[in-house]
């Protein structure tokens, strides 16, 4: 199952839907939780809401906190300025050397990582908090080094879905199995490559990301919950601004 929100201010420069779904928002809402159809719809409305922070005067700047091998998003002909950090350096190396897709990288964890106050319009975090033992400290870090007026987007797998359940109670050997042999990825648990222990922390929770979206001052204006597959797997997905 895969859920996904959105908050933002109301001084945010989002198309017309998503200004509408901002009007009807405020730090103590929820909004009503849509359906959503597949991975490659929610991943243009993410690149939707990522192209209507279009700025007059340089390029979008976007921290992909936890960036693995790939940036998934395709953001047409926007300007923008992508900043990568994974603890993981073998991911970064196969960004930087083979898909040359990041203007900056960086190894580090989200958790202790010094990110600049206030530096990036949009902060993209997805399938990787499920798999920080201190999740809380990320998100902490994470909402700090966002722009006021700025984009957060989190998707992950959903802790109380029937997979998360599983995921949760399953070991991190099963999950390598799982993903090279019945999911065919013959790189599976190597350097560079998913799957990584998953921990869920409890603030990863659905309940958990709202609170914390209200008490950074988010307004939540999008949520969507799906029990469609990519790869066989179901995502949380969050979207954020503040």
């Amino acid at each position: 199952m895969q859920r996904s929100l959105a908050a933002t201010s109301a001084d945010a420069g989002l198309d017309h839907e998503f200004r509408r779904r901002l009007e009807r928002s405020s730090t103590d809402t929820v909004p009503v939780l849509e359906a959503g159809t597949s991975y490659a719809h929610e991943d243009s409305r993410i690149a939707d809401a990522i192209r209507s922070m279009r700025k007059p005067d340089g390029p979008v700047r976007i921290l992909e906190a936890g960036c693995g091998n790939r940036w998934p998003i395709d953001l047409g002909n926007l300007d923008y300025h992508l900043v990568g950090v994974d603890l993981d350096a073998e991911a970064l190396r196969i960004r930087t050397a083979v898909r040359k897709d990041l203007h900056e990288a960086i190894v580090g964890d989200l958790c202790t990582t010094p990110l600049p106050a206030a530096s990036f319009d949009v902060v993209y975090n997805a399938f990787v908090l499920e798999h920080i033992e201190r999740a809380d400290l990320a998100l902490e870090n994470m909402i700090q080094a966002l722009k006021p007026g700025g984009l957060l987007v989190i998707r992950l797998p959903d802790p109380q879905s029937a997979r998360g359940f599983v995921t949760r109670r399953t070991p991190f050997w099963f999950h390598v199995f799982f993903a090279k042999y019945v999911e065919k990825r013959p790189n599976a648990g190597q350097p560079g490559y998913a799957p990584y222990p998953t921990h869920y922390h409890r603030a990863v929770w659905k309940d958990s990301l709202l609170a914390m979206s209200a008490s950074h001052g988010l307004r939540c204006f999008w949520m969507v919950a799906d029990n469609h597959a990519r790869e066989e797997k179901g995502a949380l997905g969050s979207l954020a601004r503040g």
